[in-house]
């Protein structure tokens, strides 16, 4: 179905060719957006709704079910009995080959993301698969911001410090994130507030307050104080900010060189919790084992300069549902699996397996 997404006309540098996306919506009247679930997602889903409605084409947005780096029959039924749409894109979501094939065979697809997993069925707006630096494209959103042909903005941004953080000065696109900043009167520490604001919604576990997350920050792209007093979210991020308390009070082992901590909490904190942790340490693994009833959730991220994408790759090869980029993998397996999953990461990270020295 890719033939379907229009005449392409891209970059000529040596990577894929891509459509624009007028090309890429063709003659689809209604766009369905699913997006992942954090504010690099929430951002880009944003900003490809305003262009999407600008070419007076009807979008609706979709998030699968939140901690699941693949589609549950429960979201494949959602998609294919909802409203009805004639093309979907996926943004900021790294979909397994199997997922992207099954929306393949039944609409045109596309994907604008950054994360390192190639489809071949589909058109994707992805230079780090193309083999651009990854510090040039840190987010989904710098892509869009990019392939939109838009100057960056607020909602450029967000998706930048939601992904990497106060990393961010270290990166090529620093000087353009700063020059944004000025223009609103923003400091660095002010964009992480909110984008801390943006996550909590899928902290918490509110599903259906991400999906209505793309719309207010659509809004308040002009007026950040708003979001900064949004009480639903800031609810929401006393609530969690109580919890990281308790879950960073946990004590912590060191395995295969990483610091590891175990943690049972029915809210979504892995990541949030492994880029603390990591931060401090350089490289860090938590294992959630109270967020799914049936599976556990492994979340590694190391900020040392050593990548993990073979991690990713004998995960996925395992048949894990797992995903991530050169510096992180989340990995979601069977509760009776998980020993041998960290049995993989301990031994791909350089240490003997689960019983490596504490």
């Amino acid at each position: 179905m890719v033939d379907a997404l229009g005449a392409v006309d891209g970059p000529d540098d040596g990577r894929d060719v891509w459509p624009s996306l007028a090309g890429m919506l063709g003659n689809a009247r209604r766009v369905l957006l699913v997006h992942h679930w954090d504010a690099d997602g929430i951002s880009t889903a944003a900003m490809l709704a305003d262009e999407i409605e600008r070419l007076s084409v009807s979008v609706r947005g979709f998030t699968p079910v939140i901690g699941n780096f693949f589609l549950s029959p429960e979201d494949r039924s959602a998609i294919e009995h909802g409203p009805g749409h004639d093309i979907v894109l996926v943004v900021d979501y790294a979909l397994p080959v199997e997922d992207m094939g099954w929306l393949a065979d039944r609409w045109p697809t596309a994907q604008i993301d950054h994360h390192l997993l190639r489809h071949d069925r589909i058109v994707q707006v992805n230079p780090v698969v193309d083999g651009a630096d990854p510090g040039s494209y840190p987010s989904a959103s710098w892509v869009a911001t990019g392939y939109l042909d838009r100057d960056p903005d607020l909602l450029s941004v967000y998706g930048v410090v939601g992904d990497v953080g106060d990393r961010v000065r270290g990166m090529p696109v620093w000087p353009a994130v700063e020059a944004v900043l000025e223009r609103h009167g923003l400091t660095l520490g002010d964009v992480q507030r909110i984008v801390d604001l943006i996550d909590s919604a899928y902290k918490v576990g509110d599903r259906e307050g991400v999906i209505a997350a793309v719309d207010v920050v659509r809004r308040a792209a002009g007026d950040p104080s708003s979001l900064l007093n949004n009480d639903e979210w800031r609810g929401n991020l006393a609530a969690i900010d109580r919890e990281m308390e308790r879950l960073l009070s946990l004590p912590v082992t060191e395995r295969a060189g990483l610091t590891v901590r175990e943690i049972e909490t029915r809210f979504n904190l892995i990541s949030a919790l492994g880029r603390s942790m990591a931060a401090e340490h350089g490289a860090a693994l938590v294992i959630n084992r109270g967020y799914f009833p049936d599976r556990d959730q492994i979340y590694l991220r190391r900020t040392d300069g050593v990548h993990v994408t073979r991690i990713i790759e004998a995960a996925r090869e395992r048949g894990y549902s797992a995903g991530g980029k050169k510096e992180v993998v989340g990995i979601v397996v069977p509760k009776e699996e998980t020993d041998r999953a960290l049995d993989l990461v301990y031994r791909l990270s350089g240490g003997r397996g689960a019983g490596a020295g504490t």
